[in-house]
């Protein structure tokens, strides 16, 4: 993999909200494989999102305990394709799901966007991706009282 470099903040507000903002650029001109080079360019990336939980409490209603996320990013890929650089645009929304008596949740989102232009006789793709998965929160390391 090319040598890469990362920064980001973040801003958080006990647990109601945070706003994240992240920079990341790789270096793929340099880049070979088995002593093989290849015409790709360096890439960069800018990002920035957000998560707002309307409460949390225990005594709050189920619909008050979900995290609702946002985010936008912008990137130029590694590729080019007629001495241009391919640009990439994505708008994302999603939702944390709370498991009932653990800190654990469930977690969709869903981003649409554009990769490419028409510019030059070059191509452009819109897309659409959705994902799921979990983040397991255990109690590690904690003397049970009750047996």
């Amino acid at each position: 993999m090319p040598a890469d470099f990362g920064a980001g903040i973040m801003l958080k507000n006990n647990n109601r909200w945070l706003i994240a903002a992240d920079y990341t650029w790789q270096n793929w001109e340099n880049y070979t494989l088995f002593d093989i080079s290849d015409s790709l360019k360096n890439s960069m990336g800018f990002s920035i999102g957000g998560q707002f939980l309307p409460t949390h409490t225990t005594l709050s209603p189920y619909w008050q305990k979900l995290r609702y996320r946002f985010g936008i990013r912008y990137s130029q890929t590694y590729l080019e394709l007629n001495n241009n650089q391919l640009n990439e645009f994505g708008i994302s929304f999603g939702i944390g799901l709370p498991l009932s008596r653990t800190r654990s949740t469930v977690n969709i989102g869903m981003e649409i966007g554009r990769r490419g232009t028409t510019a030059n006789d070059l191509i452009e793709e819109t897309f659409f991706r959705i994902s799921a998965g979990f983040s397991i929160v255990d109690r590690w390391f904690e003397q049970r009282r009750y047996y």
